[in-house]
């Protein structure tokens, strides 16, 4: 065991939302910069057809945000790409 994790297993982090930030916005990209350094992957899901502070978003995925930053209009939508992975 490494950190309380199997051997060979990733650390990920799922962040959901629907905008930028609001709360201690100022911490959100140095957070996930750290996060990043410890080799944690960091998977942004976009809730909406309108997202509000898309910059921050792709900073804080990791990179290459492509691969790492997806964009769904609903909730239902999220809830299927769930469904999918779990399946």
């Amino acid at each position: 065991m490494i950190q309380g994790r199997r051997e060979g297993s990733e650390k990920v982090v799922i962040l959901i939302t629907d905008g930028q930030s609001n709360a201690q916005r100022h911490l959100t990209i140095p957070n996930a910069q750290e996060l990043k350094k410890r080799q944690v992957k960091i998977l942004v899901f976009a809730v909406g057809s309108y997202i509000h502070g898309i910059d921050e978003m792709v900073k804080v995925a990791s990179h290459p945000p492509t691969d790492h930053m997806f964009r769904v209009k609903t909730l239902g939508e999220f809830h299927e790409i769930v469904r999918l992975i779990l399946t």
